[in-house]
């Protein structure tokens, strides 16, 4: 039998000497760490339903946060850290400045702009597969006139609109991140 009380949670074992004796149970620990108050690409309530539990602690900018089970933090060389999930998975990048940090969510769906040599296309990728790509255009020269310029501007923003449309259209909900992790 189990019982919660204050907070302990312990565990009643069998009568021993008619005495019923608690011992505490050995919960899975979760990490607490500083993380930035700014979210992109997410907000604190889709993180909260992902399991992260922020306390009243605050500073500089940073809230004191205890992480889902099972997820860790990592620090990197260049001013950062990332959050990865119970499957290793990246979920998060922590960057790190001077004043101001944030914390950019990983989507498992995502729109990304590739270049290979002198042209670039956008695709929508889960996780690191392509599951759809646009047409290739090129790049302008360099010293060209301001409308070719600005003519490419609009087509490279139409492809990436293209792309946004299609997952819109075929993965529905793909802009929340708590979702979609655990799917096939």
């Amino acid at each position: 039998m189990i019982s919660i009380h204050r907070s302990l949670v312990t565990a009643i074992r069998p009568l021993v000497n008619r005495k019923a004796v608690a011992r505490p149970l050995e919960l899975p620990l979760t990490m607490l760490v500083w993380l930035p108050k700014e979210v992109f690409y997410s907000s604190w309530e889709q993180l909260e339903k992902l399991g992260f539990k922020r306390t009243k602690n605050k500073r500089d900018g940073l809230v004191e946060t205890h992480l889902p089970i099972g997820w860790s933090y990592e620090t990197n060389q260049t001013n950062g850290a990332c959050l990865l999930d119970d499957k290793g998975r990246l979920r998060a990048r922590i960057i790190i400045k001077r004043k101001r940090s944030h914390l950019h969510v990983v989507h498992r769906y995502s729109v990304q702009e590739v270049v290979e040599e002198n042209e670039l296309h956008y695709a929508a990728f889960d996780l690191a597969r392509p599951i759809y790509r646009t047409r290739s255009i090129s790049f302008p020269p360099k010293d060209c006139k301001k409308k070719v310029r600005r003519r490419f501007d609009d087509e490279k923003q139409n492809l990436e609109w293209e792309v946004r449309y299609w997952l819109a259209e075929n993965v529905t909900g793909w802009t929340d991140s708590s979702l979609f992790w655990d799917k096939p």
